[in-house]
């Protein structure tokens, strides 16, 4: 045989080598190793374990003459699985930010409209499935271009923030909190019913006061409730009666809470 064979065929079996013995290692690293001890831990135990796997495996199938030779295969191998480990992992991590990002509002870290529409469709289908009760909050901040008029816009910024940090740390891991418009914001409460949803949009309220109260200037929110028995025949019924609620709550003298039930057989909530 060539030496120029003998390269190719040395090429070959490194590639082989490098798909068996790394991508299903890196696949277990992240789904167990990454997530217990860290990820460069994580990384290095899959590195080494791969290289000896691969080094045991010429022990026993071609053993070596010169262990000099078997040393410097056992570093060169190790390296190569922690590199394609890393750049792999590294890959996937890049990915999971992108698919956050596409789903968050940079502003207020809460999910964006085209999430919350995404998961309002998953979460009818379920209603209709289970017999659940569905209920849509939504949250309107009150005079909010008078607010920019008066303290300027990098102070309206702050006036959402503040509202994304509540949301965040006033609702239930389950529900999906978003903001889908400029000052319009939303929350999707998952198998709720009337009341439930009642109660949450007051604790809302009084959480949004005492962090307005914070930033200096009397702020205060309107907010309508709709909660749907049965699923609502689609997406924009569900915003248009629980917008006609927040209509309802301004029209009545604003930093109220409206709300409406729409019939149906479901009487189940958590």
């Amino acid at each position: 045989m060539t030496s120029a064979s003998t390269v190719l065929i040395s090429v070959s079996a490194v590639a082989i080598a490098a798909l068996a013995l790394v991508l299903v290692p890196v696949l277990l690293e992240r789904a167990i190793l990454g997530v217990t001890i860290g990820r460069g831990q994580a990384l290095g135990i899959v590195a080494i374990i791969a290289g000896i796997a691969w080094v045991a495996n010429e022990l026993i199938v071609l053993p070596h003459g010169d262990t000099l030779i078997l040393y410097w295969n056992i570093m060169v191998r190790v390296m190569l699985f922690l590199i394609v480990a890393y750049l792999l992992s590294s890959l996937r991590q890049q990915l999971l930010e992108v698919s956050i990002q596409a789903c968050t509002d940079p502003l207020t870290g809460l999910f964006n409209r085209r999430y919350l529409y995404e998961r309002i469709r998953g979460e009818m289908q379920r209603s209709r499935r289970y017999n659940h009760p569905l209920t849509l909050i939504c949250i309107d901040v009150d005079d909010f271009k008078d607010i920019n008029d008066q303290h300027g816009h990098v102070f309206g910024d702050a006036v959402l923030r503040g509202v994304g940090e509540v949301l965040h740390g006033h609702i239930r891991q389950s529900d999906v909190p978003s903001r889908t418009g400029g000052d319009e914001l939303a929350v999707l409460l998952i198998e709720t019913a009337s009341d439930e949803g009642r109660e949450a949009a007051e604790k809302l309220q009084r959480a949004l006061r005492a962090r307005m109260m914070e930033l200096g200037p009397a702020i205060t929110f309107s907010i309508g409730i709709v909660t749907f028995l049965e699923p609502p025949r689609d997406i924009d019924q569900m915003f248009r009666l629980a917008d006609e609620q927040l209509y309802h709550a301004k029209h009545q003298g604003k930093n109220r809470i409206a709300q409406t039930v729409v019939p149906g057989q479901a009487t189940t909530s958590r």
